[in-house]
């Protein structure tokens, strides 16, 4: 009796260590519950000098000493407050989403209207994926509109993408307007051409009014319902993996201005992967490795690379390195690190990251039996010191994704589980004079 009672109990004390230490809330859990550490790659010569340092002997030691580029993480001496800055306001009942599901992302096109990729009537739930991280694709693709687009006063212009998406996760709309997303059901990233979107706009507009019907997959011609198809698709369609052809739930985009792209390989294979415009492969970075409870991991161990952002002017592609709650910076040109920013302020989790006028801004999440303030965040890229906090009056529950405008004066937030969608407006910049 003695002996089954100590089993007992030694295996709920490993199972709340295990929950206390992975999982921020339950939609963390559902994340991660099937992540697998994977071999990296064999990398081509342009990755020589990275994938030197990735093997190195102790490229899972805390210490970055004589990587290319690197920095140490700043600042050593925090400035920490809790206010919200007063420049940046929340406008209340900018819009009604509690129809759309689970709002996994969002981006602003380049007229400023506002785009949400939403999961409607499906749920990321304990059951969605097998432990070898598959999707059962006889459940069919999502019947209703996951791309809903807003403009800035909140109103609806158009939505699309009904019967082509399984699981949504990250949209990423890039400077010619074009869309670019992932779906972790699907395993694959799409980019949909804004010329195809807008020529299509009639139909999309005549199918509105229509009721959502389900439809019978065909694994031969997936997009066949589909009124809006995509002109480049990645992946190998419901199988996971971990090699040039294949991702494994992968999370975000973020697209250059000479067409070259990054993916975040996110969930189970904790890589950055780098494109041409035509989806050929040019290079990776990051893998996988579970550091003990006080180790610091390295700055290509990423676990959950849930976010990108891109400042082409500076050449630096920032990274949400959501469990390991951080932001990577790393030189978008061939993947060496800059620099890691932290905060103590901000916790464990950091779930999404955008980019705009020298200013990080970065929404992070909550974390089990840890006491955080769930918000906002805008962070000096200099300093690594927060600048501005904004929320709405009370905390966030289950920020995903955030959205800010070229000039800054426009942010947006997406909550999954709360299905909200936070407007903020920010007063004008200042900026500190250089001497």
């Amino acid at each position: 009796m003695t002996h089954y009672r100590a089993y007992g109990i030694s295996n709920i004390f490993f199972l709340f260590t295990c929950v206390t230490c992975v999982c921020g809330d339950l939609q963390d859990f559902f994340e991660l519950q099937q992540r697998r550490a994977h071999a990296p790659l064999n990398f081509g010569k342009t990755e020589e000098k990275i994938q030197q340092v990735q093997d190195d002997h102790g490229w899972n030691e805390e210490s970055v000493r004589g990587l290319v580029g690197s920095q140490p993480a700043l600042p050593r001496k925090w400035n920490i407050s809790y206010t919200f800055d007063p420049n940046i306001k929340w406008e209340k009942n900018w819009t009604s989403s509690s129809e759309l599901g689970q709002l996994s992302a969002v981006d602003i096109d380049p007229s400023g209207n506002v785009a949400i990729f939403c999961r409607r009537s499906r749920i990321w739930g304990q059951d969605t994926f097998t432990m070898d991280n598959k999707f059962d694709p006889r459940k069919g693709p999502i019947p209703e509109n996951v791309i809903i687009l807003l403009n800035k006063e909140g109103k609806k212009i158009l939505e699309w993408g009904s019967n082509t998406f399984y699981l949504p996760h990250g949209l990423t709309i890039d400077w010619e307007g074009n869309y670019w997303l992932t779906d972790v059901a699907m395993h694959m990233v799409m980019k949909f051409s804004v010329s195809s979107i807008k020529s299509n706009i009639p139909t999309l507009k005549k199918a509105e009014g229509s009721s959502a019907r389900e439809t019978e997959i065909d694994l031969n011609n997936l997009f066949r319902d589909s009124i809006v198809k995509p002109v480049l698709a990645l992946g190998d369609p419901f199988q996971p993996g971990n090699d040039d052809q294949r991702f494994c739930k992968p999370t975000a985009v973020a697209v250059m201005r000479n067409g070259d792209f990054f993916v975040s390989d996110g969930y189970c294979n904790s890589r950055i992967v780098k494109f041409n415009s035509r989806g050929e492969r040019i290079s990776q970075f990051g893998k996988f490795f579970s550091p003990g409870l006080h180790q610091q991991p390295s700055p290509y161990v990423l676990s959950v690379p849930h976010a990108l952002a891109l400042a082409e002017e500076l050449g630096l592609l920032y990274v949400a390195d959501r469990e390991n709650g951080r932001i990577l910076a790393f030189h978008a040109l061939n993947g060496t690190y800059h620099r890691e920013y932290r905060h103590p302020a901000i916790g464990d989790k950091i779930y999404s990251v955008a980019y705009a006028q020298g200013r990080i801004y970065a929404i992070n999440g909550p974390v089990f039996s840890q006491s955080f303030h769930v918000r906002g965040f805008s962070i000096d890229i200099h300093s690594g010191e927060i600048i501005s906090q904004f929320g709405p009056d009370e905390d966030m529950k289950t920020p995903h994704d955030l959205a800010v405008s070229k000039d800054s004066s426009q942010i947006y937030v997406v909550e999954l589980d709360d299905h909200v969608v936070y407007k903020f407006l920010q007063g004008k910049l200042v900026f500190p004079l250089l001497e």
